[in-house]
């Protein structure tokens, strides 16, 4: 089954625990997602129970080539009705929250031993050398290997970075390939699920690749090597891919000249970013993850753009600064003179009044923009009155009214200022100088597109 929406796999399904009742249909890959249809269910009374859903952890498969398919997560959407004992003439559907090739599964608490991270751009981010074409009377001789760009040991894991040449012929000519992937390969004493992998490997290079290309990313199915063997000793290897990472295709790959950073970064060995990378990413995973929503593929509302750059904002502020107004000393130490001189009938009123010590939203905005140095001056350059725009955009977005004026520019604008004054924070904490951050920031297209559109606000 290719990872491409519309493919189609035709096959035998059944539930694992009762492989001797085979049902044939079909496992197809549509916008939605993956869903197996079955013309006649899997042919046990439970395939023609009442209203509720059924749910099942996997579906095993097998189709005419022999190839071995799990479906993980596994709801009935669709089931067929009995009718004066028959049943109606309509398929089962299911939906399919994972996707796996080349074994059969029990559940994504299966564990892995090795996992292949394909990423689109990947080859562009790494800089990985051309395959080499070297014409010589009339013919034409190839050289390529796989080649080992970087290795990184990270303790509990191993990151490899790797480029390598597929091949295929039909007899008449052949067709190559050259791709880029992260090959992670974990400590033996670690007890890693394909669960796991996906959340503490493919998700934080996906999103790094993300961050780094300012621009939407493709994640392949993931290559997985099993840590068990199968029946016959033999070792089981296949792909998987949640529904959750549904592979799409980007609009284009920038080029290296237009990418925030392209490798290598600031002159750093593989193993200290990338350790940098998912130490941070775990505790930045919310701001991280609202910075890249414009880059997963989906078209999005001004609105929607504008309240995930605050989100991100937010966060990161709550993250990496104190949120308190005051000292939690100086704040108490105000209020009860306060409330020592106000009228007794107000003062239950007033207490609650003063109990908050938190920034205002206008303060928080203000303090991330200071810490994000070069670039939140540029910023305030193109637009002084940013702050005070921002505060009252996210209280607009957050709280809309019905007749209020389109303020799609506005919104579009601002957020994109604004994701810019995060990512320089967030090249602050990955470990960059100011000078090495302001250097990618102001040599980036998108950046310098996204400070012309800002201007356009100006009063």
């Amino acid at each position: 089954m290719g990872s491409e929406s519309g493919s189609i796999v035709e096959a035998a399904w059944w539930k694992p625990e009762a492989p001797a009742t085979r049902a044939f249909g079909s496992a197809s890959m549509g916008d939605g997602g993956w869903e197996l249809t079955l013309p006649t269910g899997f042919g046990d009374s439970s395939s023609f129970a009442g209203d509720g859903e059924e749910y099942l952890p996997a579906v095993h498969g097998i189709d005419q080539r022999g190839q071995l398919h799990t479906l993980l997560g596994v709801t009935r959407t669709h089931h067929s009705v009995q009718i004066g004992g028959h049943p109606r003439p309509s398929p089962e559907r299911w939906r399919v929250s994972g996707y796996a090739t080349g074994a059969h599964l029990a559940s994504t608490a299966e564990s892995v031993s090795e996992v292949f991270v394909h990423l689109s751009g990947l080859l562009q981010w790494a800089g990985a050398p051309p395959i080499d074409f070297q014409h010589e009377e009339g013919h034409v001789s190839v050289t390529s290997s796989r080649t080992s760009l970087g290795i990184a040991n990270l303790g509990d894991k191993t990151v490899e970075l790797f480029s390598d040449v597929e091949w295929s012929s039909n007899g008449r000519e052949v067709s190559m390939r050259q791709h880029a992937g992260f090959r992670v390969e974990f400590a033996a004493n670690e007890a890693v699920t394909l669960d796991d992998a996906m959340r503490r490997v493919a998700l934080p290079l996906h999103a790094m690749l993300s961050f780094l290309l300012v621009s939407q990313v493709a994640i392949e199915p993931l290559g997985v090597k099993f840590s068990e063997s199968d029946a016959y000793g033999r070792e089981r290897t296949g792909t998987y891919l949640p529904r959750l990472l549904m592979p799409s295709v980007p609009r284009r790959v920038p080029d290296r000249w237009e990418m925030l950073a392209a490798w290598p970064i600031a002159g750093l060995p593989l193993g200290t970013w990338l350790g940098r990378w998912f130490e941070n990413y775990e505790r930045l995973r919310y701001p991280i993850s609202m910075l890249l929503v414009p880059h997963l593929g989906r078209d999005l509302y001004t609105d929607s753009t504008m309240l995930t750059a605050f989100l991100s904002a937010e966060s990161l502020h709550g993250l990496l600064m104190d949120g308190s107004a005051d000292h939690p000393k100086v704040h108490r130490q105000r209020a009860m003179e306060i409330l020592a001189v106000a009228p007794v009938e107000h003062r239950e009123w007033l207490a609650a009044r003063l109990e908050s010590n938190s920034k205002g939203l206008q303060r928080r905005i203000t303090e991330l923009v200071e810490r994000a140095g070069s670039t939140g001056t540029r910023v305030l350059g193109e637009l002084p009155e940013f702050v005070s725009l921002v505060t009252k955009t996210r209280r607009l977005v957050a709280h809309p009214t019905e007749g209020r004026k389109e303020h799609g520019e506005r919104f579009l604008y601002l957020s994109g200022a604004l994701r810019w004054v995060v990512r320089h924070c967030l090249l602050l904490e990955l470990g960059l100088s100011e000078e090495v951050a302001t250097e990618l920031v102001t040599h980036c297209d998108a950046f310098k597109n996204d400070m012309h559109l800002l201007a356009r606000l100006r009063a």
